[in-house]
């Protein structure tokens, strides 16, 4: 081993500043001697800002060599049982565990020289899977790769997208690597590489969940995924969540004990990524595993309460992400509220703790955009809740008028979504309308005088989207309510009142039906 020091050492003095003018006489004596292991054996010993020299020697080595070299590499591998040799090649360059760091908020400059060098090493491999890429079934190669797969796609993973610590170059050599990994494995999909049995031998079917390679990056994974690691492994999260999001239903059921913590550990962070990634996450656990597994051990209950959480929050991007995911929650953890007379006084369940939070901050949120987001909601969860919602009808009712009041711009996004609440207010509580009928006709009657007269920016498309919006409230409003609600649309019924009203209230007295 003491030549191949020397003999690497000639090769990077001889031209310190092109690499690719290595001596071919020193390759050719190091292929005839070493194997790879050899070469991998020598690297590790050097010091850490070294290694990346010799790596780059390895490149040139790997490039030159023939199939026969790698096979007589791998063969000794095999032999010596020394795999752990190739391992810790592809530990030198993964992301670090990163421990100096109050608040774990990074940028590029944390993770200097750690694309350059996985890159370095992912080069190496890449072209050893090329030069085997014609003989998939070398039954020494498959054990050989069987043994290194799940520690090449951790790396592979942690540059597969744009991150922090990846670079252009980085990224190129994680996708092709991945190609070539699923080839091997007969796969035609990312989803369909991580369901493969880590052996070779069985490439066709998902023989055994222990043996898996999505449960084999688990098993990597999960040390550096727990409530008091997850922070300083920045990459770890981002490795979690390709592979969470390439696996469904159902085999995601599988492994939801391992992957249920991890989400709920993101979604307990302060910073606003991370919860938005966790609740991402749970978003996908909850559509990939089905309802009934979900409430085993009370699962879903443990989500729920992480997702109601999320309400109490004035910012826009959660909000945006956690109110969907709370819809699908409440589909899991409780039947879609169903009220009769005799139901009226049932005792509250977490539909109406979840209404109860969204009006209280409803009620009080004078930013644009969560108004937009909250009204977007509430009317899906008025559909949800159905003839139920009447136990928050005067609240809901109170932020429509409210809403309704104030201009916000010229697309008039909220004013929309509140016509569109309303609509599905009076089709959804219609039996308990009639009280208050007069609230809803004044508020709609007051708004399209304001629609009439209001000097804005407003489009006139925007003005015509919402005249239909309210004219079709008024007809729905009018079906319910009867000759009471009929009397009192005549009875405002005035010259004096602008165009656009009047003929508003002209097409609501003459319309026929509009039960839609």
């Amino acid at each position: 081993m003491a030549r191949l020091k020397t003999l690497m050492t000639e090769i990077l003095l001889h031209d310190k500043s092109d690499h690719s003018a290595f001596r071919s006489d020193l390759q050719d004596e190091i292929i005839s001697r070493y194997n790879l292991l050899d070469v991998f054996k020598e690297v590790l010993e050097q010091e850490p800002s070294e290694r990346i020299k010799h790596l780059a020697v390895c490149i040139v080595l790997c490039a030159k060599a023939t199939n026969d070299w790698f096979l007589g590499s791998i063969q000794s591998a095999i032999r010596e049982k020394s795999f752990s040799f190739m391992k810790d090649i592809f530990h030198l360059c993964l992301v670090p565990k990163v421990s100096n760091k109050e608040h774990y908020i990074f940028d590029k400059n944390d993770f200097e020289g750690v694309a350059n060098m996985a890159a370095t090493v992912m080069s190496i491999f890449n072209i050893l899977l090329e030069k085997f890429s014609e003989e998939t079934t070398n039954d020494q190669f498959q054990a050989f790769l069987s043994q290194i797969s799940p520690d090449m796609i951790y790396l592979i993973l942690e540059h597969i997208k744009d991150d922090f610590w990846t670079s252009e170059l980085s990224r190129f050599m994680a996708k092709n690597l991945l190609r070539l990994m699923k080839l091997f494995y007969e796969c035609i999909s990312d989803e369909d590489l991580l369901s493969c049995n880590q052996n070779l031998t069985n490439k066709a079917a998902f023989k055994s969940v222990d043996h898996s390679i999505m449960n084999q990056l688990l098993k990597i994974l999960n040390p550096k995924l727990t409530k008091s690691n997850w922070a300083k492994y920045p990459s770890a999260k981002s490795v979690f969540a390709w592979c969470l999001f390439h696996t469904s239903y159902p085999n995601l059921y599988e492994n939801l004990e391992k992957v249920l913590p991890p989400a709920l550990n993101f979604i307990d962070d302060y910073v606003m990524a991370n919860r938005i990634s966790g609740i991402q996450c749970l978003q996908h656990i909850m559509e990939n595993v089905s309802a009934e597994e979900l409430r085993w051990y009370g699962h879903a209950d443990v989500v729920y309460q992480a997702l109601k959480h999320q309400l109490y929050t004035n910012e826009a991007e959660l909000n945006e992400a956690s109110f969907p995911a709370i819809l699908t929650i409440l589909k899991i953890v409780e039947k879609i509220p169903v009220v009769s007379d005799s139901q009226m006084d049932r005792k509250t369940a977490k539909h109406d703790e979840v209404i109860q939070i969204i009006l209280l901050n409803a009620e009080c949120e004078n930013k644009i955009i969560l108004r937009q987001i909250v009204t977007s909601f509430l009317g899906d969860f008025v559909d949800i809740m159905g003839l139920s919602t009447v136990k928050h009808l005067q609240r809901i009712l109170k932020v429509i008028e409210s809403y309704l009041e104030v201009y916000e711009g010229p697309e008039e996004i909220t004013r929309i979504n509140v016509l569109n609440l309303l609509e599905k207010v009076l089709k959804n509580t219609w039996p308990r309308i009639p009280s208050h009928m007069e609230n809803i006709l004044r508020m709609l009657l007051k708004f399209l005088c304001s629609l009439a007269i209001q000097d804005s920016s407003r489009t006139e498309t925007v003005t015509m989207l919402l005249t239909e919006k309210v004219t079709t409230c008024l007809k729905l409003l009018k079906v319910i309510g009867g000759d009471k609600c009929e009397n009192l649309i005549k009875s405002v019924d005035s010259p004096q009142l602008p165009p656009l009203c009047i003929n508003v209230l002209k097409d609501v007295q003459y319309s026929v039906d509009c039960t839609g």
